[in-house]
């Protein structure tokens, strides 16, 4: 019974292993410092050790490829990318809270209603 629990164990480690270490990273190799237009992208992440080679910015556009573009750190012009997208983000978010709270409340109904009884 013993050796049963501890041939278990042993074989439960082992397939940890080999499922720890089969865990694909997806890497920028290179990078391209050619700028890109704030309209075209959709999100971005900061791609810092997790194993890759380089640090590097990935951006992923409105048709989900991704672009390996340098770390922030290294280019203005990222920054200000990552800058407006986060400021972007921010007002999204407030403007759906205030949209939330104002049908919660009514007064987006009420204001909807006079809006199509003057368009009529």
């Amino acid at each position: 019974m013993a050796s049963r629990v501890a041939a278990l164990l042993l074989l439960a480690v082992i397939c940890i292993g080999f499922a720890e270490s089969e865990i694909l990273v997806d890497c920028c190799m290179s990078v391209t410092d050619k700028p890109v237009r704030r309209s075209h992208i959709t999100s971005f992440h900061i791609q810092e050790g997790m194993g890759c080679s380089i640090n590097a910015t990935v951006l992923v556009t409105k048709i989900g490829r991704s672009l390996c573009v340098p770390h922030p750190n290294k280019s203005e012009w990222v920054k200000k990318l990552i800058r407006n997208r986060k400021q972007a983000v921010t007002r999204k978010t407030e403007v759906e809270s205030t949209l939330a709270r104002m049908k919660f409340s009514g007064s987006y109904n009420q204001s909807q209603n006079a809006k199509n009884r003057s368009c009529h």
